[in-house]
């Protein structure tokens, strides 16, 4: 590998361009030269996860106020995403774990961010698995594409853009909470809520394919988070999983996904570990395919459980293996 490292994007977003002028570039020029790049990713993820714990207030016990303040802790997140990367170029800070760790922990922030969208419109059933499954697909796939081209390419409609109606969904939700219209009601019923799973659908899809036809020689590479988002979304259809459990599943499907073609890119040590416990995880979730007739919904559970602890072992030693191989080089 080269000694300088360098981050390459072909930033296409609608709004970057006057986010950059108004907003992160005066952040950046404020913020001080000791502060550390990965300081500011982290401070992004604990956000990140404040406003989840505001965002579950609002819901589960009618404290309205939590949506403004998991708005609020939205936009903090995406500041931190959009800053740390300039605020390393100019401090000379830049390093493959700030890569590492920013791509990663976005996987972790998708999964909390879809997973409160999708409760505040109360989306269900096949349009639910169907939405999810293209979100973690697409998001996948940009990070695939990278590992195979050595740029991140970012779309007309993409982080910023999301992130931007977040943020506009939950400060409506303060007034607007289980009102009909923003309440999802089936999937032939047109309102707000089918009719942003429709558009996000339509997003992803047209996300993926374009990348699929850019990077088609490597499409075996593809299949594998294909068959587990399906597995997910399939045994959450059939009611096999609670829909909050099949959602989540869905999502973090996207975490040791991403985090192999990262690490395998921005680092030279081969990872044997990964591809046995990976093998191990995909093997016992297909198996749920075969053994959900003959477990009570409690079994389900517990066994559902056990996948997000191998899931969570799988994560800390990615990281493990990021700070120690990655570090160095930083």
């Amino acid at each position: 590998m080269p000694e300088e490292y360098k981050y390459h994007v072909d930033e296409q977003s609608l709004t970057q361009g006057f986010l950059l002028k108004w907003i992160w570039n005066p952040i950046v020029r404020i913020l001080p030269a000791r502060l550390k790049p990965n300081t500011i990713t982290v401070i992004g993820v604990i956000s990140m996860i404040i406003g989840t714990f505001f965002f579950w207030l609002a819901i589960h016990h009618e404290m309205r106020w939590g949506f403004l303040l998991a708005a609020f802790s939205v936009f903090i997140y995406m500041a931190c995403d959009n800053v740390d990367g300039p605020h390393a170029r100019n401090t000379k800070q830049s390093s493959r774990l700030g890569e590492f760790l920013d791509h990663w922990f976005d996987s972790i922030n998708a999964l909390l961010i879809n997973l409160c969208v999708v409760s505040c419109l109360f989306l269900d059933g096949w349009l639910l698995m169907v939405c999810l499954s293209l979100v973690a697909i697409s998001f996948f796939a940009t990070i695939w594409e990278h590992h195979h081209t050595g740029v991140f390419h970012s779309g007309k409609i993409g982080t910023n853009e999301g992130l931007m109606l977040v943020i506009g969904l939950y400060c409506a939700m303060v007034f607007v909470f289980k009102t009909p219209f923003f309440q999802y009601s089936g999937p032939e019923t047109i309102n707000f809520a089918s009719g942003m799973a429709y558009f996000s659908i339509l997003v992803c899809l047209i996300t993926t394919i374009k990348i699929l036809l850019r990077v088609r020689s490597h499409f075996l590479e593809f299949i594998p988070i294909v068959i587990a988002v399906t597995t997910a979304a399939y045994l959450g259809y059939q009611k096999a999983l609670p829909s909050w459990l099949a959602a989540a599943w869905i999502l973090a499907s996207n975490i040791p996904f991403c985090a192999r073609f990262l690490l395998e890119r921005l680092s030279p040590a081969r990872l044997p570990y990964r591809g046995i416990a990976i093998s191990i995880l995909s093997f016992l979730g297909l198996g749920i395919f075969f053994i959900k007739d003959y477990l009570p919904c409690v079994s389900m559970l517990y066994f559902s459980h056990f996948l997000c602890f191998l899931l969570a072992i799988i994560m800390f030693m990615d990281l493990s293996k990021a700070m120690f191989y990655l570090g160095k080089k930083s």
